[in-house]
């Protein structure tokens, strides 16, 4: 075979599709994946390389399927979110510690960030978000906010549109 790296690679990116669009849990695919390897062991002992083939393909294949249904999870349901939804009151604002993603802009009625958040009061979250900061002194101070760096901030958290 040309490129023997395609019997993990193929399956395995095919397994990161379905399980990103799956509603299944990971508890089935990783069952079938511990199987896969003893079925690979098991041909290797043997010394049926056909059988070895066909279980790394099943195996990557489910591996796939495991991270690409977590990931699926994780980024519909962001911890932030959950943070957020288990948040006593929602009209308090929250000291929110994040990340600039980009330099911030400036909009019609001040300037606008994206962070990502990676701290909320007593705890470590992850999650996006989008600050509107309006003010006359917003624009001067656009120019400190560049992306990549680490801030601190008094935000009025809403409920996320989508």
């Amino acid at each position: 075979m040309a490129a023997p790296a395609l019997l993990v690679a193929i399956p395995l990116v095919a397994g990161v599709v379905a399980g990103a669009l799956s509603q299944a849990g990971t508890s089935a695919a990783l069952c079938v994946l511990a199987l896969t390897w003893v079925a690979a062991a098991a041909g290797l002992w043997r010394r049926r390389a056909l059988v070895v083939t066909a279980a790394i393909v099943a195996a990557s294949f489910c591996a796939g399927f495991v991270r690409g249904s977590g990931a699926s999870r994780a980024a519909a349901n962001p911890s932030l979110l959950t943070w957020f939804h288990e948040s006593p009151s929602h009209a308090d604002p929250v000291i929110l510690t994040a990340v600039l993603r980009e330099d911030a802009a400036p909009g019609a009625s001040g300037v606008s960030v994206v962070a990502d958040a990676t701290a909320v009061p007593g705890r470590a979250v992850h999650g996006g978000v989008r600050v509107s900061i309006a003010g006359a002194l917003a624009g001067e101070a656009r120019r400190q906010w560049r992306g990549g760096r680490t801030v601190t901030i008094t935000v009025a958290l809403p409920e996320p549109l989508d």
